[in-house]
């Protein structure tokens, strides 16, 4: 419930619908996981 609530604070401060949020939170993850080297397990 947290989690939920956390996308709609940040849907609401960057002017997103909770879906728009989800994508962008998704392509900043895919960033992050390419930079790290694309690995599932360090």
């Amino acid at each position: 419930m947290r989690i939920s609530q956390d996308i709609r604070d940040y849907a609401k401060e960057h002017g997103l619908t909770v879906i728009e949020a989800v994508k962008q939170g998704k392509k900043e993850k895919t960033k992050e996981f390419k930079k790290s080297g694309s690995h599932l397990y360090k």
